[in-house]
């Protein structure tokens, strides 16, 4: 029911694009969702059209439904209202390159003046295919998590491709980051006497960027080492909470033997083999039980020979085997590469640029991770990312780490995957009421993820960092953005 409500809203918010002027599309896109509602068939007929001739602008008419202030009308009547829900803007640190501050925006169940009480954040970046949406139009999920855990969100609103192709909204995002460690919170309201615990989370793209910060805050606290700089390390987050994550950007078609190693691996380690079997039953489907004529009937006697069962079983990646998802069609997904990596790279491997495709960053960089959570439906064209990288983080601890080889593998990735669902459900909370539970759900590992950081400075007896003295310096150039007359800017 749900997949055919967006169907519907789609292929009639796509019909009424070209209209001018606004308040007639607007009028106009729901006129022709509920025609299409009435005739599916129609329906999946535009989105198959569309979703073969897709661009920037179509992608943002589907991820934007919720825009449409008629919709956004009915969407807030059920919602519970924040006590602070503000827009603001974080500095850049002094060294950047860049001239913008970065957009941000503070979603809490509190009045702000409390902010300045609280040591713990989560830090989130939202999806939408890195060419569309906004914080706003997470605001169900973002709602949701703030009510539950009681602590401030701050969700980065980076600028969208293709007007900002890949690095500026991964270098927006890890700025921001490095400001409010470097204010210790200051610039996003907090006290500024000690480092924050963060907790990551994205989703989608919003995925994809998150676990690129993170691996940029592991390679940027490598360098200060290998310099001797004296500059304290950034801090890293307590944990990351992905939500259907986009980890590789790289052209996926066929899972060879790597990623079918992968995926059997973590199988195993979960028990879960049902995205396993779903690939074999391809296989076997394809083969419709005949079998290749063994080779040593072909051959002269004595031939040394490769026999056709020692090869290693290929199958379609999850991108291909659920290519026509109502959400994320695979045409839909290579436009949204395209326009975030940008036209000029040629024949760049994305597999070989991590902050890319964090999927396949080093062992080395991915045995630094925090404790990860990962939730995703199996149907969902980017499954296959989830399980490959919730296995890639087992063995990068096997390999890297001195500690206890269960603690290491089994303790450092907790992955869901959620039987027949597929992509985008965080959004869908309107047309697909069970979104609930699973906000519920990820909002337990937000709270979990603190008590364990908790748990941790007590057992070690670490206390808070505080910044050395000459390191107040850097402090003082922020300012809380929430303070009467300031806009969350500073010139330096």
């Amino acid at each position: 029911m749900a997949v055919s409500l967006i169907t519907a809203a789609n292929a009639g918010f796509w019909t009424a694009l070209p209209i001018q002027p606004k308040f007639l599309r607007d009028l106009s896109s729901l006129v022709f969702s509920g025609y299409y509602m009435l005739s599916p068939d129609n329906a999946d007929e535009k989105s198959r059209k569309f979703n073969y001739n897709t661009s920037a602008n179509h992608l943002r008419a589907a991820f934007e439904l919720v825009r449409n202030p008629y919709l956004a009308f009915v969407s807030s009547l059920k919602r519970k209202t924040l006590i602070t829900n503000l827009t603001f803007e974080i500095p850049r640190p002094r060294n950047s390159i860049y001239v913008r501050p970065v957009k941000a925006s503070i979603w809490y169940n509190k009045p702000i003046e409390e902010l300045k009480n609280e040591t713990k954040m989560i830090f989130h970046i939202h999806g939408g295919g890195f060419v569309s949406t906004y914080s706003e139009l997470h605001a169900d999920s973002l709602t949701a998590w703030a009510i539950q855990t009681d602590l401030p969100i701050i969700s980065i609103d980076y600028h969208l491709a293709p007007e900002y192709p890949f690095p500026y909204a991964l270098d927006e995002c890890f700025e921001a980051y490095v400001s409010i460690m470097r204010s210790l919170g200051l610039c996003v309201g907090l006290s500024g006497t000690v480092e924050p615990d963060v907790v990551f989370t994205g989703d989608s793209a919003g995925g994809n960027i998150a676990t690129a910060t993170l691996l940029k805050i592991i390679l940027h606290n490598r360098e200060l080492q290998e310099s001797g700089s004296t500059e304290r390390p950034l801090k890293k987050p307590v944990s990351i909470v992905l939500t259907y994550p986009a980890l590789d950007l790289g052209p996926a078609g066929v899972c060879g033997k790597r990623e079918m190693d992968l995926i059997r691996q973590q199988a195993e380690d979960d028990g879960n083999d049902t995205l396993l079997e779903k690939k074999n039953r391809i296989v076997e489907t394809y083969f419709a039980g005949l079998k290749p004529v063994p080779m040593k009937a072909l051959v002269k006697p004595g031939t040394v020979f490769e026999d056709h069962d020692d090869r290693p079983i290929l199958t379609l990646s999850s991108r291909i085997l659920f290519f026509q998802d109502a959400i994320l069609a695979a045409p839909a997904l290579y436009c949204m590469v395209l326009l975030y990596t940008g036209t000029d790279r040629g024949s760049t491997d994305f597999k070989n640029e991590p902050l890319m495709s964090p999927l396949w960053a080093d062992e080395t960089l991915l045995s630094e991770f925090p404790k990860t959570y990962i939730t995703c439906g199996d149907i969902d064209p980017l499954v296959d990312d989830s399980v490959m990288f919730a296995s890639r983080l087992r063995n990068a601890r096997r390999k890297h780490v001195e500690t206890d080889r269960d603690l290491a593998t089994t303790d450092i990735v907790e992955i869901k995957l959620l039987t027949a669902i597929s992509h985008g459900f965080l959004q869908f909370e309107d047309v697909w009421p069970q979104a609930r539970a699973i906000y519920q759900d990820i909002g337990e590992w937000f709270l979990r993820s603190f008590a364990d950081a908790d748990a941790l400075t007590k057992l070690t007896k670490n206390t808070r960092v505080l910044p050395a003295p000459e390191e107040f310096a850097d402090v003082k150039l922020y300012h809380d953005p929430f303070q009467p007359g300031r806009n969350g800017f500073v010139h330096y």
